[in-house]
């Protein structure tokens, strides 16, 4: 069943990337900038 899930969600991704995934995406690349510009 999680499978299953999981293999729908991939499909999902390949097809068209929700806004949620991109946003999130974005935030670790800003926290990543800033962790690295403080070190």
């Amino acid at each position: 069943m999680f499978s299953d899930i999981s293999r729908q969600a991939g499909n999902r991704r390949a097809y068209k990337p929700p806004a949620q995934v991109l946003i999130v995406n974005l935030q670790m690349a800003v926290i990543g900038a800033a962790v690295h510009k403080d070190m």
